[in-house]
């Protein structure tokens, strides 16, 4: 290795350990940088879609610590709902509408956490984009059926707040909620000739539990 290497490779190195004063600070408290997160809970809607049940919210994360105080995430997760509705009206007669709603959402989260020992507490927020698709069939006794099957991007704002259990040094595992708000998702279908929008917000609430590993 030449000399230039050297000192190329020398600079790099001290560049790395004194503009990171996240590695300083918990390396200090031999605290991992990282971690990794599964979780798994309740998608529960609101706003838009108040009438539709609870679904099922999956998330994956990767946590950054840039001091033990604030972590920065960011996410991936899959949560949807569903809804059926009976009814009679004078235009489509005895009508059952059935809809479908799959969300996948990206996700970057500001975390302030409080450690306690073992324990740590946190509340944060943040901001996501939100890909969404709908599923929906209206079957009529005078019109027959028709149905849209159509996706949209929204983006949407997201607080959170939660703790977790240190098991060990790297492995813990705990619990968050969050409320997310978006905007409206509009999707469109061909009914009678004509093109019908449906628009709706992702307004709700997951409550999760998860497990993570620290590295």
């Amino acid at each position: 290795m030449t000399l230039r290497k050297r000192i190329i490779l020398i600079t790099l190195s001290l560049c790395v350990f004194t503009f990171d004063p996240a590695a300083q600070t918990l390396a200090q408290e031999a605290t991992p940088l990282n971690n990794v997160v599964v979780k798994t809970g309740i998608y529960t809607p609101s706003g838009d879609l108040d009438d539709f049940d609870n679904g099922l919210n999956i998330e994956g994360a990767f946590g950054r610590y840039f001091h033990k105080n604030f972590v920065l995430e960011g996410g991936i997760g899959l949560f949807g709902t569903e809804a059926r509705f009976n009814g009679t009206s004078a235009t489509l007669g005895t009508y059952t509408e059935e809809d479908t709603i799959a969300v996948i959402p990206f996700t970057v989260t500001a975390k302030g956490v409080l450690p306690l020992d073992r324990l740590e507490l946190f509340a944060g927020a943040g901001l996501g984009v939100y890909f969404t698709a709908l599923d929906g069939d209206l079957t009529t006794s005078n019109f027959g059926s028709f149905s849209i099957d159509d996706s949209d991007m929204v983006f949407g704002l997201h607080l959170t707040v939660g703790g977790t259990y240190n098991i060990t040094d790297r492995f813990f595992f705990g619990i968050d909620g969050k409320y997310l708000s978006t905007e409206e998702a509009q999707y469109e279908g061909a009914a009678f000739g004509q093109t019908i929008t449906v628009k709706g917000d992702l307004n709700g609430y997951t409550v999760n539990g998860m497990f993570g590993y620290r590295f």
